[in-house]
Order: C-alpha cells, then structure tokens, then sequence
C-alpha cells in the first residue's frame, strides 16, 4: 500500500515540475533551476522509495539506458572540450585551450561544467 502512495507521489510531483518549467523562464534562470532540480529531486526520492518498499527493479529497455548513457557523454564531452570562458566584466568569451579543437564543445565551460 505505500509503495503505491510513493509511486503515484513521485508521478505526480514530476508532472508538476514538468508543469512549472516553461512558466518558470524556461527553467533557465539560477534560481528556477534551483527549484526544478529540487522538485525533480523530490520525485526521484519518492521513485526510489516506491521501488524499495515494493521490492521491485524498474523495468527499463536496454535501448533507453544507452541513449541515456550516450547523453551522459555527449554532455561530458562538450564541458570538457569547451572552446571558451565567460568573462562577465568585460562581457567577452576568452578563448580557452581544448586538446580536440576541430571537433565540437561547449562555448561557455564554466556553465556546461556547473549544470
């Protein structure tokens, strides 16, 4: 019984996150960022508890766990081979050195390295 209240919990407080982000700039300011990943926290505690107090696995199709492993290094790659820096008193990109300069990376590091 409350492996099913965990459940429908975290559904529901990732519909709201989902719900929140476009009215929320997009979820592209520091602080609506803040919450979303909050909110979206929450709901992933929650699923983590629905599946322990049920005693279950999550049913998951391998080709969903190697796009989101390919996700996870697309992302990877980008910060670490990022082409510049934000210098926000000077409003300018500074140059950095990356060891892959022909193939793609991020354009501000220290963003794509924080988020």
């Amino acid at each position: 019984m409350i492996s099913i209240i965990f459940g429908k919990a975290s559904r529901w407080i990732f519909f709201a996150a989902l719900a929140y982000a476009p009215w929320a700039y997009g979820a592209t300011t520091s602080a609506s960022i803040n919450i979303t990943n909050c909110v979206l926290l929450v709901a992933l505690v929650l699923w983590g508890a629905e599946l322990l107090t049920g005693a279950r696995r999550p049913d998951l199709p391998p080709f969903a766990l190697i796009l989101a492993g390919t996700l996870v290094c697309i992302g990877a790659w980008m910060a670490l081979n990022a082409k510049s820096i934000y210098d926000s008193e000077f409003s300018f990109f500074v140059p950095l050195r990356n060891f892959a300069p022909p193939l793609s990376g991020s354009v501000d590091y220290a963003n794509s390295a924080a988020w």
